[in-house]
């Protein structure tokens, strides 16, 4: 009718004059990357997303690292699969642009005396997704989708509440410049929030300092509620081969003793789970992940593999011999299986997951939390009912974005 022609112009006419709504994204990760994509949906008003990570590229603990003896071979050395118990319309997105295949691999565990026992269903649903880019390269797609502005390499630092009729957010880096004003904030890591950011920083946890500033009890009742996550941590040694075309030697022989892609050595005390991802040419690539335990004796050793140890002077200290252990432990598992670890061609990475992945029943049993009184919004693997997956992730940034659309 003329009359709902006439009041959809008006809304296109508002909406096109309104000022856009500035939000922030701490957080490059998958609860970030679904955030952002989630947001980029509203067509009911102008948004503008800024993304902020002080890792060298996105993906978070869904994390790709290229090799420094080639720029050709790339590693995951965080989570290795997306699993989901159904498709969500982002998940369908990245299923029907291919950015996401049907993953194929094996998994079981090895037993004390030798024996493995092949685990079925191991994710509890069927519907389970690698990706041939590594999995940052998913994460990645997700932002391109959602085609908003990612600034990584940028540390922020600190928070200060703006005070005129509109609030919102004004975000400093780690050299206490300011990046920006936003009118949302979304923070998708704890770490804000916990002692870890004073031990390994010096300074105060900002969103304590951004609670103490803006005086809401609410804020003050969140950060509190983060600072009680806990997690395990793990080290990660990426182990690779170059391999000649059609090689089929002492590398390759050894590899394929694993009678899984994908091991948990039961009862080993250095080794949690380890993964052949690749035994085909040109490359060959095992990782090993550790134990909790394992992490803890040698917390303080990140890896030249990591982004912490750019940032903290001590984060090489160590890391031959924590690296050595894995590898020799890594050398007894093959033995037991009548092989052994072939030399390695390239030199291996170790890096550390200080916050590997939120302990069960410590983790936040909300989708996520989101602060309209002051603007704020949380999300990420530490929300949920179950234990923390990709999946969690995803759908607390998508559950938050909603929720902030819903309150502007």
């Amino acid at each position: 009718s003329l009359l709902s022609k006439a009041l959809h112009f008006f809304v296109a006419i508002r909406t096109t004059m309104q000022a856009p709504t500035r939000i922030a994204i701490v957080g490059a990760g998958c609860s970030g990357s679904s955030c952002a994509w989630q947001l980029a949906q509203c067509t009911e008003m102008p948004l503008t997303v800024t993304v902020f990570d002080m890792a060298r590229g996105v993906g978070g603990r869904a994390a790709t690292r290229k090799s420094r003896d080639s720029r050709d071979l790339s590693v995951t050395h965080g989570a290795y699969a997306l699993y989901v118990q159904e498709h969500s319309p982002l998940v369908s997105a990245l299923r029907d642009r291919k950015d996401i295949v049907r993953w194929s691999s094996t998994m079981g565990k090895l037993n004390a005396d030798g024996r493995p026992e092949q685990i079925e269903n191991y994710f509890g649903t069927d519907l389970v997704y690698a990706s041939a880019g590594g999995m940052s390269s998913v994460v990645q797609a997700i932002f391109d989708m959602a085609n908003v502005e990612v600034r990584c390499d940028t540390r922020i630092s600190a928070f200060k509440p703006l005070t005129g009729p509109r609030g919102g957010w004004e975000l400093f880096d780690s050299k206490g410049a300011s990046v920006g004003e936003f009118d949302w904030l979304v923070v998708t890591s704890t770490n804000l929030a916990s002692p870890r950011w004073t031990s390994l920083f010096g300074d105060e946890p900002p969103l304590q300092v951004a609670a103490e500033l803006s005086g809401s009890p609410q804020l003050a009742a969140a950060v509190a509620s983060l600072k009680g996550v806990e997690y395990d941590s793990m080290h990660v040694v990426m182990l690779t081969w170059a391999l000649p075309e059609a090689e089929d030697g002492e590398v390759l022989e050894n590899l394929k003793k694993l009678p899984f892609d994908v091991v948990e050595p039961v009862g080993d005390e250095v080794l949690a789970r380890v993964i052949r991802q690749s035994v085909e040419p040109p490359f060959a690539v095992v990782v090993l992940h550790s134990t909790d335990a394992f992490s803890q004796l040698h917390k303080h050793v990140f890896g030249s593999g990591g982004n912490m140890a750019r940032m903290v002077a001590s984060g090489y200290e160590g890391e031959a011999d924590a690296g050595w252990a894995m590898q020799c432990a890594f050398s007894r598992l093959m033995a037991r299986l009548g092989g052994v670890s072939p030399p390695l061609t390239m030199k291996p990475l170790l890096h550390r997951w200080g916050s590997c992945c939120p302990v069960k029943g410590r983790i936040l049993d909300v989708p996520a939390m989101v602060l309209p009184e002051v603007q704020v919004a949380f999300a990420g693997d530490h929300f949920g009912a179950s234990t923390a997956s990709m999946e969690m992730a995803l759908n607390s940034g998508l559950f938050a974005a909603k929720r902030i659309v819903e309150s502007i």
